[in-house]
């Protein structure tokens, strides 16, 4: 899977994102709708931080969702991209630590002819 393909994975499964788009709305125009600050929806749907704002919890119950359990979906969703993050990292840090001669060739690149 590529850093491209697990971003867009993973940002599909965003349940700030989902809720937003189940209702039709582009992110600026949730925003303006709801009241919630752009740049909070943006850092909320990019896994940002580690809580929904209170922002985000107000704008889901003005289109009628569930703020409880929208929480509950982000916190499960946030440690599932944290985890995610933090073992795409750790495959990076042992790749690098690999002697050139050792390491295998980039995906998508040929390997130089000796």
């Amino acid at each position: 899977m590529t850093m491209k393909t697990f971003s867009a994975e993973m940002k599909a499964a965003n349940p700030v994102r989902r809720m937003r788009e189940r209702h039709g709305y582009a992110r600026a125009d949730f925003a303006r709708a709801t009241g919630c600050p752009y740049p909070t929806l943006l850092r909320a749907e990019n896994g940002l931080t580690t809580s929904l704002p209170r922002a985000i919890l107000a704008a889901a119950e003005m289109v009628g969702e569930d703020p409880a359990a929208l929480a509950g979906e982000y916190a499960e969703w946030a440690v599932r991209l944290r985890h995610a993050y933090a073992k795409k990292e750790s495959r990076r840090i042992r790749r690098d630590s690999m002697p050139n001669s050792e390491r295998p060739a980039a995906a998508g690149r040929k390997e130089k002819q000796k």
